[in-house]
């Protein structure tokens, strides 16, 4: 038969259950708060680091626009040159 009796050893270990509990719901918490702040954080840098990629990559079809024509300038001459020379002038297409 089961002894339904309950003394203070009984008592006290449900509430060491019961506070075992809590504090680890409470430790949990802290973490997804600490957690979340450094999601923010990232979020923030890569945010960052998009607007940096996108600049460089203005710069290099800056770059690759200047190449060309001087690469045009190179085959062709200056065009500037010739329309004083009275030369045909070929037109740059880039």
């Amino acid at each position: 038969m089961i002894d339904w009796t309950v003394n203070f050893g009984h008592l006290l270990t449900f509430a060491g259950f019961i506070l075992g509990g809590l504090s680890f719901v409470y430790a949990l918490r802290q973490d997804i708060r600490l957690l979340s702040a450094r999601m923010a954080a990232v979020e923030k840098a890569i945010e960052k680091m998009e607007s940096v990629l996108e600049r460089l990559a203005r710069q290099e079809e800056r770059q690759n626009y200047f190449e060309r024509r001087i690469t045009a300038i190179e085959d062709n001459g200056c065009g500037r040159l010739r329309e004083l020379q009275g030369v045909n002038v070929v037109p740059f297409k880039g």
